[in-house]
């Protein structure tokens, strides 16, 4: 969850929390449900970091680490 928040802030696709307009996310990527006051992703969100996170250079500046191979 962690390097998932640090995404999310990097490229600004959702407000930070207990922003006065939650719903002002970038719709692509991340979409607010008003009924669970949360957070919903889409596919098009998980493709769009499995492409950059596969770059070490963008992968470390989104993270502020080096990528770890499992």
């Amino acid at each position: 969850m962690n390097a998932h928040a640090k995404c999310w802030r990097h490229y600004r696709v959702r407000p930070p929390d207990r922003a006065a307009e939650p719903t002002a996310t970038e719709g692509n990527s991340c979409i607010y449900d008003k009924l669970h006051k949360g957070y919903g992703y889409t596919q098009a969100w998980i493709d769009f970091l499995v492409e950059q996170l596969s770059d070490p250079e963008i992968y470390k500046d989104a993270l502020g680490a080096d990528p770890v191979a499992i």
